[in-house]
């Protein structure tokens, strides 16, 4: 259960990221990966995240 959360904690990171290049809150926002990240790469990381956070609890229930 711990490396279903621990997986899902990395996800969360990685799609609300600060960074300059990936994440929602990224700076540089002209390039095609920056496009294809807002529209498919971090809402594709928020979903996995759901998933597993609701794998965790149906595991520990």
């Amino acid at each position: 259960m711990i490396f279903i959360i621990l997986w899902a904690a990395i996800f969360t990171l990685r799609a609300l990221s600060w960074s300059r290049y990936f994440g929602l809150f990224k700076r540089v926002r002209t390039t095609r990966f920056a496009r294809y990240d807002s529209l498919l790469y971090s809402p594709s990381c928020l979903l996995l995240r759901l998933g597993l956070f609701l794998l965790s609890l149906a595991d520990a229930a």
